[in-house]
């Protein structure tokens, strides 16, 4: 397989994954909204994959990722809750601001440097181990760092802005679905033209819907507004 033709067929996957995601995210969002399902439903996947699968898609193409960008994105999300763990703690117990603003920055980094470390040995570890393991391992570390983040924002939402957080946590979990996931290269010839059709086809569906029934855009917009802001592209 040339190198045209499995870039191709990467895009093809991330599109394909994307598209999967976000008809997760779309049926999450319809449930909330307490319309129509199956036309909400059908929508709200259409404007989350519109922008959030071919940018993704676009960047699992450009793969392989250098081992430290990888590597530095992993342990910055990870750090996210040693971090705030810490900064609660220094919050507490430390009643001189600039001194604990300094002492935070210090330990700050140093969490971070020993982070990337683990996360580099731990990926050097897995790729001597076998493709499987390494997939896995990445996957296992992007889920923890995915947690860390949700650790830390969700309680910082109030109720009225809670269900924004979590669709906007839907569509960054749909970019990194398109852009990381594992997927089988066996698979890659059918991905290349499965997933831009999949793709085409949910677009064409959900702008057909968004169209016909202005009045479930109008809603949607309201009870949905992160996840339908693409979809006003449809409709124009």
């Amino acid at each position: 397989m040339s190198v045209s033709t499995t870039a191709k067929g990467s895009f093809g996957a991330g599109l394909l994954l994307g598209v999967i995601g976000a008809l997760a995210a779309g049926a999450h969002g319809a449930w909330r909204s307490e319309l129509p399902f199956y036309p909400s439903w059908l929508a709200l996947s259409a404007s989350t994959a519109l922008l959030t699968a071919p940018a993704g898609a676009l960047l699992r193409a450009s793969r392989p990722w250098p081992d430290w960008f990888r590597n530095l994105v992993l342990a910055l999300m990870i750090a996210v809750g040693p971090w705030t763990i810490l900064g609660r703690l220094l919050k507490a117990g430390t009643h001189h601001r600039p001194l604990g603003a300094v002492t935070f920055s210090v330990l700050a980094v140093v969490i971070g440097v020993v982070l990337v470390v683990l996360v580099s040995r731990l990926a050097s570890w897995s790729a001597q181990r076998g493709a499987r393991m390494f997939s896995g391992t990445i996957l296992f570390l992007g889920l923890l760092g995915v947690t860390c983040v949700l650790v830390v924002t969700l309680p910082l939402a109030s109720t009225s802005t809670l269900p924004s957080v979590l669709d906007a946590t839907l569509m960054v979990g749909v970019f990194l679905a398109a852009a990381a996931l594992p997927f089988h290269k066996g698979w890659l010839r059918v991905a290349r033209f499965a997933g831009p059709s999949l793709w085409a086809f949910i677009l064409l569906v959900g702008g057909i819907v968004l169209v016909s029934g202005p009045n479930l855009a109008v809603q949607l917009s309201t009870r949905a507004p992160v996840l339908t802001w693409t979809g006003d592209l449809l409709r124009y």
